[in-house]
């Protein structure tokens, strides 16, 4: 058997925005759908298409919206939940929510 690293993915549905954390240098990468991706203190909206990947130059909080209908985001390891209670939402949805503190 040989195993394959799965970055997590994150399913979002319209309104429904999401508070992550992330790193610089991190990024998201749209799976399906259409998001919506902004930073504080960033004044730029990103509109991420299936096949689009944003970088984060810096470190901070970012709101993640699918705009349309559902989406799904790819996002690299060490990108973190803020503490807002989404944490446990994705926790369970996904199983991931433990590996992210």
């Amino acid at each position: 058997m040989n195993p394959r690293f799965e970055p997590p993915s994150l399913h979002l549905q319209p309104r429904q925005p999401l508070r992550l954390r992330v790193s610089a240098g991190q990024h998201v990468t749209s799976a399906s759908g259409t998001t919506w991706v902004t930073q504080d203190g960033d004044p730029r909206d990103i509109i991420l298409v299936p096949g689009d990947s944003h970088a984060f130059e810096r470190s901070g909080r970012v709101m993640i919206q699918a705009l349309g209908g559902d989406a799904q985001l790819v996002v690299e390891e060490g990108v973190e939940l803020a503490r807002d209670g989404w944490r446990e939402v994705l926790r369970r949805a996904t199983g991931i929510g433990a590996r992210l503190g």
